[in-house]
C-alpha cells in the first residue's frame, strides 16, 4: 500500500488498482492503529476520548470503517482477459484521417452509437488520408465499448463517450500524460465538475471573451503538469444556445445533433498552440438562483471533489507524489452561480493573476 499524507487528509493507493482511498482525518487515525494491528477496542478507546463520544459508538462506526475497506480498499483485485483488435474488426468500419497538434493520426470508428458520439469531435481536424504516426480503433464487445491503439488496448468503457473521452486524450496527448482530469480549461484555469455542471458553456464563453482555450471535456496534463491543447468541438446543448449565440453568431447554423437522447451543437475551438501553465483549479457548478460562491478547498476537498467528477493518474508512486505536489501548489476552489456573467469574470481574474510556482 502506498501511502500520502496530505492538507486534510491520508491517500491510499494499491499498486495492483488504479484509483485513490481517500481518508479523512478520523479515518486516518483508524488506519493508523488496523494497520499496525491494534485492536479494534484499543482503537476505539482512542477515539472515543478524541471526540468525546461513547465507546460503544465509536466501536461501532469503526467496525463499519473497517468492513468498508474489506469491500474495497482490501477486497482483493479482479483481473480481466484482455480482448485483441483483431477479434473485434468489422467489415463495415469507417476510417477518419486527422491532424492534431501536427500529427496525422488515423481513427477506425464502429458504425452506428460509436461513430455518432466521436465522428462530429473529429471533423474540425480531419484531413486527407495520410501515412498516419499512430492508427486508433474503437469497437464495441461483450456489452463494452474498447479503444485500441496500434492494436492494444487503452480503454474499456461502459458506453461511447467513455471510449470517446480516452480516444481524444490520447490523440491530443504529445507523449505519456502525468494525469487527466474531467474538466475543460481556458486561460490556464481548469473548469472541473461532473456533467451537466455548466463547465462547457462557461469554457465556450471565457473562449469568446479572448481567453485561450485548451479543452472542454479532458484536461490533459503532461510531464510537467501543464494543460495540453485539445482542438476538438464543444458539446452545447439547448439550454446554452441562446447565450452562445449572442458569442458566436455562426453557431446559430451549426447541425444539430442527437446525443444520448439530447439535442446538442458543436461550437469549433480557436484552440491555443501550446501547453500552458496552470493557475487554478475551479470545480464550477450553475444554480439557478443561487448565491455567486466562490470558496476555497484544502487539496482533500479537491480529491474529494476530483473523485466525484473523474480523473486519473499514472500509476507510480512517484507520479502520484508529483500530482499530489503540484495540486497542493495551485490554487483550488469551488464556484457557484447563477449567472454566467459573472462566472465569466471571476474566471477572467483568476486567468490574469500570475500561477504560483508549481511544487
Amino acid at each position: 500500500m502506498w501511502e500520502f499524507s496530505v492538507d486534510g487528509g491520508l491517500v491510499l493507493v494499491r499498486p495492483d488498482v488504479p484509483g485513490f482511498f481517500l481518508l479523512n482525518e478520523t479515518a486516518r487515525l483508524v488506519w493508523r492503529g488496523f494497520s499496525h494491528g491494534v485492536p479494534v477496542a484499543e482503537i476505539a478507546a482512542g477515539i472515543a476520548a478524541h471526540f468525546c463520544v461513547s465507546p460503544e459508538v465509536a466501536n461501532r462506526d469503526i467496525e463499519a470503517t473497517i468492513a468498508a475497506w474489506r469491500d474495497g480498499l482490501l477486497a482483493p483485485s479482479l483481473l480481466t482477459v484482455p480482448v485483441s483488435s483483431g477479434a473485434i474488426a468489422g467489415t463495415d468500419e469507417r476510417t477518419v484521417d486527422c491532424r492534431v497538434n501536427g500529427n496525422n493520426l488515423r481513427v477506425i470508428l464502429e458504425p452506428g452509437q460509436v461513430w455518432d458520439e466521436i465522428a462530429p469531435r473529429l471533423e474540425p481536424v480531419r484531413t486527407e488520408p495520410n501515412p498516419p504516426l499512430c492508427t486508433f480503433r474503437v469497437a464495441s464487445a461483450n456489452g463494452r465499448v474498447l479503444v485500441f491503439r496500434e492494436g492494444t488496448r487503452i480503454g474499456d468503457e461502459e458506453n461511447a463517450a467513455g471510449a470517446r473521452a480516452i480516444l481524444l486524450q490520447e490523440m491530443a496527448s504529445s507523449g505519456a500524460p502525468r494525469a487527466i482530469l474531467h474538466a475543460g480549461g481556458c486561460g490556464g484555469v481548469l473548469l472541473a465538475g461532473h456533467s451537466h455542471s455548466g463547465k462547457s458553456t462557461l469554457c465556450a464563453a471565457l473562449m469568446g471573451r479572448g481567453l485561450p482555450y485548451y479543452c472542454d471535456d479532458s484536461a490533459v496534463l503532461d510531464r510537467e503538469f501543464r494543460v495540453t491543447p485539445m482542438p476538438f468541438p464543444l458539446a452545447l446543448r439547448p439550454g446554452s444556445w441562446p447565450l452562445i449565440e449572442d458569442r458566436f453568431p455562426a453557431f446559430k447554423d451549426a447541425p444539430v445533433y442527437k446525443r444520448w437522447g439530447t439535442d446538442v451543437r458543436f461550437l469549433t475551438p480557436v484552440s491555443a498552440p501550446m501547453p500552458a501553465i496552470v493557475t487554478a483549479l475551479v470545480f464550477v457548478r450553475y444554480q439557478k438562483e443561487a448565491e455567486t460562491q466562490l470558496t476555497k478547498l484544502t487539496v482533500f476537498e479537491s480529491l474529494l471533489s476530483l473523485q466525484r467528477s473523474g480523473f486519473w493518474v499514472e500509476h507510480t508512486p512517484e507520479s502520484i507524489d508529483r500530482f499530489l505536489a503540484w495540486l497542493g501548489g495551485i490554487r483550488r476552489y469551488s464556484l457557484q452561480y447563477p449567472s454566467l456573467e459573472e462566472a465569466e469574470a471571476i474566471i477572467g481574474e483568476l486567468a490574469a493573476s500570475p500561477p504560483r510556482a508549481s511544487a
